[in-house]
């Protein structure tokens, strides 16, 4: 039963990385150079605390992370070429975001809404800060200020709020609805 379930945790975490790797290709770029803005960061906690409920976040994060990576990697080479440097933030961002949201949300399946808007909020700000200074870095600037963080608080807002309704609703729908 244990190797099963360990089969199937894995199966969950291959799908999460293989829809969000996906969605992330449908953004818009902003800030500095390939750094993306997409609707995968609402799906992933969505996910993470669904499908993948009772298995490790930092898990499906690194199969995110690689799956992100290896996806862009192989969009790049086929669209006429794109560099390590550029894909690999981007796949450092799930990373980060999978393991900050596991600390925050500590792997209780039935946290309450608050709760995970908290930590879908605070994952995503913390990660895109990470993902923008680690950009600035590799291109040898540095513009990060507070506008940006501004900004990228509001992004996180919104994701995060959109993740948290959706929860909602599945939660609604399944009547384990606790606030």
């Amino acid at each position: 039963m244990n190797e099963q379930r360990k089969t199937i945790n894995w199966k969950m975490a291959l799908i999460t990385g293989v829809v969000v790797a996906l969605l992330s290709e449908l953004h818009v770029n902003m800030f500095v150079t390939d750094f993306r803005v997409s609707a995968s960061v609402i799906v992933f906690p969505v996910l993470l605390l669904t499908i993948c409920r009772g298995s490790s976040a930092l898990v499906s994060a690194v199969v995110t992370a690689v799956l992100v990576f290896a996806i862009r990697l192989v969009l790049g080479a086929a669209g006429g070429g794109t560099s390590l440097e550029t894909i690999f933030p981007g796949a450092f961002f799930y990373f980060t975001y999978g393991a900050i949201f596991m600390l925050i949300e500590g792997g209780e399946e039935n946290a309450n809404l608050p709760r995970i808007f908290f930590s879908a909020f605070s994952a995503d700000l913390v990660s895109n800060i990470f993902e923008v200074m680690l950009r600035e870095q590799i291109l040898g600037i540095s513009d990060m200020n507070q506008a940006t963080i501004i900004q990228l608080m509001g992004i996180a807002v919104v994701r995060a709020l959109i993740a948290v309704l959706v929860l909602g609703i599945i939660r609604h729908r399944e009547g384990n609805v606790s606030v």
